[in-house]
């Protein structure tokens, strides 16, 4: 990312036809990026429930929605507070990471901090559980 919050679109991500995403907060100190296409499919499944909730940490993520352009240069802007609220500094490394609808933008470091913790809990806490063994973990 650099200095003005500009994140340059790995090939694999890019697309011709797509000009623009939406940026929204996620749970896990991320940004999930959708296509316009992608977040209208998701939206129409989950809009109402949304609305419907007293639960204000799912209304502050809904209304977190922002329409961003991608350039000439393949490189599209994250808002200030997107990039707040998931810890990223500019200029700083990032990591993109897919997960299929949709792919997620994270601060390296918060990102390697996750993926450790998630490792632990989900792979090897069971692992060592099953063995019998929950005290190595």
């Amino acid at each position: 990312m650099d200095d003005k919050g500009r994140v340059v679109l790995p090939i694999p991500f890019r697309s011709p036809d797509v000009k623009s995403f939406v940026v929204m907060l996620n749970v896990d100190l991320a940004i999930r990026v959708y296509t316009e296409e992608g977040f209208r499919a998701m939206a129409s499944r989950v809009q109402q429930k949304i609305h419907e909730t007293s639960d204000p940490r799912l209304r502050r993520i809904w209304g977190s929605i922002a329409h961003v352009n991608i350039d000439a240069t393949h490189r599209f802007m994250i808002p200030d507070v997107h990039r707040s609220y998931a810890l990223i500094a500019t200029p700083s490394r990032v990591v993109l990471l897919g997960t299929g609808s949709h792919f997620e933008v994270w601060s390296h470091v918060e990102y390697y901090k996750y993926a450790q913790q998630t490792f632990k809990q989900e792979i090897v806490g069971p692992a060592a559980e099953a063995a019998g063994v929950p005290e190595i973990v």
